[in-house]
Parts: structure tokens; sequence; C-alpha cells
């Protein structure tokens, strides 16, 4: 947040960068729309102790301060890198926005029908793209370009696994009290609504683990009281 104190300096993106060739770093950067084509844009800079804030309703420096401002996570490291491109980046979110629910059903199709295979594991690729830093690396572009393929595939998989879950409870119906105590602790230690992306993580680190053991001790146990009905 700004200090109700200070008061900005108008600028341009010469006055900007000259500041920053000289030691001045970015500590916040934020701005409100004039028009639907114009932008205030105020940033505060910090030198050691010092503090400047500036501010423009210039396009050169709204695009120059657009492609500094970083999101971060909650431990401050860099969680989304700028965008360098912004026409480019209109077209890409444009793209993806244009009738998808269209586009989302033929994707759904080509899948089905197995004219679409994936060369790559969504899953996969997702959790590492997660984790990654480097986002804009070109292995991670196919969950862009095949966005609605992958959206199929990881919706037909999930589809396919509450199916064979559905079949394993009709032909063991005691499995169903195993499941509904797993898929209750799940549900508590990875809800998706309390910080997704962290969640997700440690969901697919947990999937990992060897469950060999524990599956015998609870098959073991239900032949056991099987026998004893």
């Amino acid at each position: 947040m700004f200090q109700a104190d200070m008061e900005p300096v108008k600028a341009d993106l010469a006055k900007l960068r000259s500041l920053l060739d000289h030691g001045w770093t970015f500590y916040s950067i934020d701005w409100r729309g004039l028009s639907e084509s114009s932008f205030r844009t105020t940033v505060l800079l910090k030198a050691g102790k010092r503090e400047l804030e500036l501010q423009s309703d210039d396009d050169e420096f709204f695009r120059f301060c657009a492609k500094q401002k970083v999101s971060v996570d909650e431990n401050g490291d860099a969680a989304f890198r700028g965008i360098a491109d912004l026409t480019r980046y209109h077209r890409e979110a444009f793209d993806l926005a244009h009738d998808p629910e269209k586009r989302l059903k033929a994707a759904f199709q080509l899948v089905a029908t197995g004219k679409v295979r994936l060369t790559f594991s969504p899953e996969t690729l997702i959790d590492e793209f997660l984790r990654s830093k480097k986002w804009g690396e070109a292995r991670f572009l196919p969950l862009k370009t095949q966005y609605f393929e992958v959206f199929a595939c990881i919706v037909l998989e999930g589809k396919r696994a509450a199916d064979s879950e559905q079949r394993l409870r009709q032909l063991y119906p005691e499995s169903a009290r195993y499941a509904n105590r797993i898929d209750l602790l799940l549900r508590k230690a990875f809800d998706p609504l309390n910080d997704p992306i962290k969640n997700y993580l440690r969901f697919t680190d947990i999937n990992r683990a060897d469950f060999s053991d524990l599956t015998k001790k609870l098959l073991d146990e239900l032949a056991f009281q099987q026998r004893h009905l």
C-alpha cells in the first residue's frame, strides 16, 4: 500500500528508467483504468531507506510497468512471470475464451473415439508445471495449445476411475466402508478450496507412494470378516 502523505511525482518512462539505472527498485505497482484503453499507473520505488512515488497516465509507462509486475505466493516467491507481449496475451486469452462449450464438446468426442492421443501424461505435466518457476518453458506449451484436449482427457480418466470404483463396490460391498473412510480423510487433508495448488501437489506426492502393503492388509481383513460371517 502507498503512504497517504506522499505526493506522487508526475513522470514519464525516461525518468523511471533513469531512476532504475541509478539504484532505485520497484516496491509496488498499481494502476486503475481511466478508459477502455488508458490507465493511470502509480509505482513506489525504494533505494535504501528512501522512497519515491511516481505516477503517469502514459501508455508506454503503463506497458513497461505491466511487464515488471510479478505475483508472489505466500512464501514471497515469484509465482507468475510478467507479460512480455500484451497483444499476444490478449489474442491467446480470446482464443481460449471464444466459444469454449463448442470446443470442449469437440475435444470430448475426439478423445472418446481415440482420435486424439496425447504424447504426454497430462497429470504429470501439470504437476511439473505447478512445481516449476520457469513456466514459460516450451515443454509446457501443450497445456495451452491443447488445453481442451487435456481437459477432456483428465475428465474422462476421472470418469473411468469413478466407474471402476463403482464396480469394485458392487463386487465387494464391504469395500465401501473403507473407501468412504479414505475419501473423508482425503477431503479433509486436500481441500481443493483451500490453497488448491499446494493441495494438488501434496495429493500427487501421496499418489506416488506404494500402497501395496496397505491394500494387502485391507483385503486380508475383508477376507477374514467374510470367513466369520
